[in-house]
């Protein structure tokens, strides 16, 4: 149930997928107002230039914003919600679809982790929720036709951006790569310095950064809670019996191989995560077996997503790919070294990040595949020999 005790709220405060009808009945009977982020909407869009436009500027206007939810079958008066007269259950497949098409032809860079919900109400009808997240992106244009505009939300309005608003938000999302930058470097550098959570064996370092964006934020509302009781899933690198232990970051998961760790895994309260492995290489004249890398990195990327997700700590990501100790390796295909061995020169290797712009599209071999073909081209191939010719992953 709501707890309302004021007639305006950011949004709905519950998770979208456990909205009830009974939270429906109570936007109307709280008389909740229409504000910076929520507004209601008696009709849903048709197909006109003219209805994309009033829809899309309400969601870009949001995600350039602060978020909100955008209540399709509200009935409103002044902005103060009347009556749920709904949408007939019958047409509300067919508007999803339209209403998708729309979010993914019409808005640049698309608006990522933009959720709709189905409400289901007495006689035959239904209230949709489309719910947006404040977008890391932004800003986000809306083009239909010869309409192309920047949105932003008001205090129950949206407005076109100025020329200054478009500056600040612009300057922000640079200010969100340039974090992402410092953050991984910062933590590569304390691994290098062996100021690492545990103490790690030696060897060369592969180290997977998941870092929401959220994580970045000033404000971070997000923050990652783990009980003392519980133990978690989230990975290590490899398969192994796991120790974890809370710490002054979050929590911490390590192997337990005596008193130097091949592998750990910190968590922080942010909701960032940091995977890393030791790959010795003393036995194999500094060569790396190249399946001690990709494999592991897609499994662990996959649960690192799956256990942040469930924790509530919402997409988008930004995954990032490192090594160090390199300097003088090469990369062993099989169990033998090369004929002509590159070895790379510099004793840290920090590939390029990707973006997991939300949980339905993510497919980690899709996402890691530029990355793993320039860390072959790091040591002299010319990429991954692990796709085949449809970009499937083999091994």
């Amino acid at each position: 149930m709501l707890d309302l005790g004021s007639s305006e709220m950011a949004m709905i405060p519950k998770q979208l997928e456990s909205i009830t009808q009974d939270d429906v009945q109570q936007l109307l009977e709280n008389a909740v107002v229409e504000s910076r982020t929520i507004e209601y909407k008696k009709v849903p869009p048709a197909n006109s230039d003219g209805d994309k436009v009033k829809f899309l500027r309400t969601v870009s206007g949001m995600a350039n914003t602060d978020g909100g939810d955008l209540i399709y079958g509200i009935e409103a008066n002044e902005g103060v919600p009347v009556a749920a007269t709904g949408i007939p259950l019958l047409e509300i497949d067919s508007l999803k679809l339209r209403l998708e098409s729309m979010l993914q032809n019409c808005v640049e860079p698309r608006i990522p982790g933009v959720a709709m919900h189905i409400v289901p109400m007495q006689d035959e009808v239904c209230v949709l929720i489309v719910r947006i997240r404040r977008s890391w992106l932004l800003p986000h244009r809306i083009a239909v036709g010869s309409h192309v505009q920047f949105y932003a939300r008001g205090s129950a309005s949206t407005f076109p951006m100025d020329v200054s608003q478009l500056r600040e938000a612009f300057l922000y999302a640079d200010q969100q790569a340039a974090k992402v930058q410092s953050f991984v470097v910062d933590r590569l550098l304390r691994i290098e310095q062996r100021r690492t959570p545990v103490s790690l064996t030696d060897g060369v370092k592969v180290v997977l950064h998941v870092l929401p964006l959220s994580s970045l934020a000033r404000n971070n509302n997000q923050q990652l809670v783990v009980p003392k009781s519980e133990r978690s899933d989230f990975p290590l690198y490899e398969d192994s019996t796991k120790l974890q232990r809370p710490n002054a970051d979050g929590f911490i998961l390590t192997d337990q191989r005596g008193s130097d760790s091949e592998m750990y895994t910190q968590v922080f309260r942010s909701g960032a995560v940091e995977a890393t492995m030791v790959i010795d290489t003393n036995r194999t004249d500094k060569g790396i077996p190249s399946f001690f890398v990709e494999v592991p990195t897609l499994r662990t990327l996959e649960k690192i997503v799956e256990q942040l997700s469930q924790r509530g700590i919402l997409a988008p990501y930004v995954v990032s790919f490192s090594f160090i100790g390199v300097e003088g390796h090469f990369l062993m295909i099989g169990s033998r070294p090369p004929y002509r061995a590159t070895r790379y020169s510099e004793p840290v290797l920090i590939l390029p990040d990707a973006l997991i712009e939300d949980i339905q599209s993510f497919r980690s071999w899709e996402l890691m595949r530029p990355i793993f073909d320039i860390f072959w081209n790091a040591f002299g191939y010319e990429g991954s020999p692990n796709y085949d010719a449809d970009g499937n992953y083999k091994s």
